[in-house]
């Protein structure tokens, strides 16, 4: 793929992404040798780093001459990448001489053609090619449709979490280097990888990249005319048998007993996930069956990947209709397992509200083999929170556009409401991300019941009723509280999460077509919601106190949710507008507009400020 890498996206909040630009300087790694990089990274023995650098090569003097020819030539942008393939192609041939008997390793490789594991972009930029990974979206998710729509919540280090659509606004980064992190980003999000190399290539001077959730990690420069030879050394790692690539060692063929180190599997769906015990031999295994669920289009973060799955007994029967979701939290925060299994045991009344664990488990940097778990024990990082991969398997739950009908849907959002005071009200848990897709329901044997999903943002409530952490800015951006959108937003409390419902009814008005079962694309009067924090900010507050402003919103309200309009949302609107945007909304005040009575029977607590007298849980 050639790309002319226009970059120039352009921002109506240049605050975040200077902000955005800050935290992506702190988790960059400048200086590393590529030597280093090519051993630690791509894993090339240190006899054949040194044969290859001690061999002499001489680049092509024709393809060097052709290749120089576009220095400076505007109007052939892009074309250079042949007359590069051919200055590459030469020296593979070279280095692979060097070997001798090693040559034979090659020819799987040779088939597909020379440098199958590069994508070539910008002419100057290459990256290790997606293509070569298991392709897991289609088309329509790469192009903003509404699996991607509003669905990326801010987590704990909200502006280093860069999409594809931020890099072009990045100062201190040439437009090819912002073009090589937008396309690292798309391969994350597209292909079966926990990590992804690429090669930024400036005239003659290249400089090796890394990147994975937690860091970006880039080589010293060098010039190839200088020193050809450690061209020959990345060229000949690059299509190196043995060389890793980041792919997910848990991904393996149908029935396999054992992981895959450097290959990957040729198709997703059939595809294995085995996770083992007991060394690898035992373990359990489920299958793909069905295309990608949810994707992460962000580089660094949490890159929450939800794939759906069956898991296989013992017995060879099978449980079909699962949601496998992987992410990548941060060590230092507690799993959202541990929550689950802390809500289902202090709330066994509310346990068909909470998603069911069938399976969980955690993986380390180190457990995982990542590169940068071997760069780290020798760089001393700044500014650096690690993160590890979070496994976690539920039944598959539906969004509440899928509903039958409108009292299907009061009904499951109602359990939700509920579901989430009592998690907060007695086992002291706050969900902090409450969005469209994370209010969901199953259905039971005669009715429907609602599902608060993904816990992955929640915290521990203390004795001021607001949770401890080190972000406030926490949820997903159209449905945050006001408050929260500040550029000092006070800590994270139950109204804002009520707000956060209150959002979610007015964004479901418009956009979910029950009698189709979709969510309709975003309408232009709500997406100023889904721009920036600012944005988002002054668009809410002239919902809650312009008058004229909502008689337009009420001309797009769908016709199944006119009676949650004139119902439910204008009286909430109200109650949170004559509230000082929410400060003082109470479950009580809330469920009353919902017109149904608080489920428990003593709910004080949800009224209070402050209450000292009720202890915190046991630690999870």
């Amino acid at each position: 793929m050639v790309s002319a890498g226009n970059s120039d996206h352009s921002s109506s909040d240049s605050s975040y992404y200077s902000s955005s630009h800050q935290a992506l300087r702190g988790h960059l790694y400048d200086g590393l040798s590529v030597e280093e990089f090519v051993q630690r990274v791509w894993g090339l023995s240190t006899d054949i780093i040194a044969k290859i650098l001690s061999t002499r090569h001489i680049l092509d003097d024709l393809c060097l001459c052709r290749y120089k020819r576009f220095y400076d030539d505007p109007t052939q942008y892009g074309l250079p990448r042949e007359s590069y393939q051919a200055l590459v192609d030469k020296l593979l041939e070279c280095a692979k001489e060097a070997f001798g008997e090693e040559k034979d390793s090659f020819k799987s490789l040779e088939k597909e053609g020379p440098m199958q594991n590069m994508l070539a972009i910008n002419s100057i930029t290459v990256v290790t090619d997606p293509r070569t990974s298991v392709p897991l979206l289609d088309k329509q998710h790469g192009s903003g449709t509404c699996s991607y729509c509003s669905s990326t919540a801010f987590g704990e280090v909200c502006p280093s979490s860069l999409s594809t659509q931020d890099f072009g606004s990045l100062s201190g980064f040439t437009k090819d280097e912002a073009a090589l992190m937008s396309e690292a980003s798309l391969a994350m999000s597209v292909s079966s990888r926990h990590y992804v190399t690429g090669t930024h290539i400036d005239r003659s001077k290249v400089r090796l990249w890394y990147f994975d959730r937690t860091c970006i990690i880039r080589t010293a420069s060098f010039d190839f005319i200088e020193a050809p030879q450690k061209l020959a050394l990345v060229t000949y790692a690059l299509n190196y048998p043995g060389c890793r690539y980041g792919f997910d060692r848990f991904l393996v063929p149908q029935n396999a007993n054992s992981l895959m180190t450097n290959g990957r599997v040729k198709e997703l769906i059939g595809a294995d996930v085995f996770f083992p015990y007991f060394g690898e031999e035992m373990g359990t295994r489920f299958r793909i069956v069905g295309g990608l669920i949810h994707g992460s289009r962000r580089i660094l973060g949490r890159g929450t990947t939800v794939y759906s799955v069956s898991k296989l007994f013992w017995d060879g029967n099978w449980q079909h209709n699962l949601a496998m979701k992987m992410s990548w939290p941060t060590t230092s925060r507690l799993r959202e397992a541990m929550f689950l299994k802390e809500l289902s045991a202090s709330l066994p009344r509310w346990r068909a509200h909470i998603p069911q664990i069938i399976y969980e488990d955690t993986y380390t940097a180190e457990e995982l083999d990542l590169p940068r778990s071997k760069l780290f024990s020798w760089i001393v990082p700044w500014n650096f929170e690690d993160r590890c991969l979070s496994v976690l398997v539920t039944p598959v739950y539906q969004h509440l556009w899928e509903v039958n009908n409108i009292n299907e849907f009061k009904t499951a959002f109602i359990d939700c409401v509920t579901c989430h005071f009592h998690a907060y009200n007695t086992a002291r848990v706050l969900h902090r991300d409450v969005s469209e897709n994370n209010l969901m329901f199953q259905r039971s044997t005669s009715s429907v019941n609602g599902v608060l999903n993904d816990w992955d943002l929640a915290g521990i409530v203390n004795y001021n009723g607001v949770v401890d952490a080190e972000s406030s800015s926490t949820g997903t951006l159209p449905f945050m509280a006001i408050e929260l959108l500040h550029e000092d937003p006070p800590p994270h409390r139950y109204e804002h999460d009520l707000e956060s419902f209150f959002y979610v009814l007015v964004w479901a008005a418009l956009h979910f077509d029950i009698n189709y079962k979709v969510r309709l694309p975003t309408q232009p009067i709500a997406s100023q919601w889904q721009v920036s924090f600012s944005v988002a900010s002054s668009a809410k507050r002239r919902f809650l106190y312009d008058e004229r402003y909502v008689g337009f919103w009420s001309l797009e309200i769908l016709e199944d949710f006119q009676g949650v309009w004139k119902d439910w949302i204008l009286p909430l609107r109200h109650l949170f507008a004559q509230e000082r945007l929410g400060e003082g909304v109470t479950f009580d005040a809330f469920m009353a507009i919902l017109r149904r009575e608080p489920a428990h029977e003593a709910c004080t607590f949800s009224t209070q400020k402050v209450v000292s007298h009720i202890d915190l849980p046991k630690q999870l």
